[in-house]
């Protein structure tokens, strides 16, 4: 499985689907066309369009495509460290394939809700299903040590943030880490 998918940067970063959605990178299974991923970019998409994840459904040429939103903070990581940033996708791409995105509309849970459940889940040192189904995915196609770095630079983003959450999110993060270390 390792190699199947491939991250092309958009150097140029055209804007192909509006104003608001400009594609800078995308991820390509070699295996299948569909299931592209289209990585769009913009700060204050999540709020502005109502995501509730990181990874929706996006129309294009008539076929619906996996999209992963990203704020600024991890841009330059696609530069400077892509197979991080790679693997940042491969985690969202895994949620799509889980067909995670499908759960949450069948459930029409609130974003505050989602939090909640998130948030208590991680407070009794447990992390989602979905979340490491997802890190699972991740994992079978970049590798257990590449993953790690990819836990430690979120960890490091997290703390250079210094938000409200951060304390939760780090204590997350290293929840998925030891997860993924106690993996056969």
């Amino acid at each position: 499985m390792k190699g199947q998918f491939k991250l092309c940067i958009n150097e140029t970063a055209v804007d192909y689907n509006g104003p608001e959605k400009v594609e800078i990178a995308k991820i390509v299974d070699s295996t299948a066309k569909k299931d592209a991923m289209y990585i769009v970019y913009e700060r204050d998409l999540w709020k502005k369009w109502g995501y509730h994840t990181c990874i929706e459904e996006y129309e294009r040429d008539g076929e619906d495509y996996p999209v992963a939103v990203i704020d600024d903070l991890h841009r330059p990581c696609l530069y400077d460290h892509p197979e991080i940033f790679l693997t940042i996708m491969l985690h969202e791409l895994g949620h799509y394939r889980n067909g995670d995105l499908s759960a949450f509309d069948e459930e029409e849970v609130s974003n505050e809700k989602i939090k909640d459940i998130r948030a208590e889940a991680i407070l009794h040192g447990k992390v989602q299903m979905q979340e490491l189904r997802a890190d699972v995915f991740a994992v079978q196609h970049v590798g257990k040590n590449t993953f790690m770095r990819t836990m430690d630079y979120m960890i490091n983003k997290r703390r250079q943030r210094s938000d409200t959450g951060m304390e939760l999110a780090i204590k997350e993060f290293e929840l998925r880490k030891k997860a993924i270390q106690n993996m056969k």
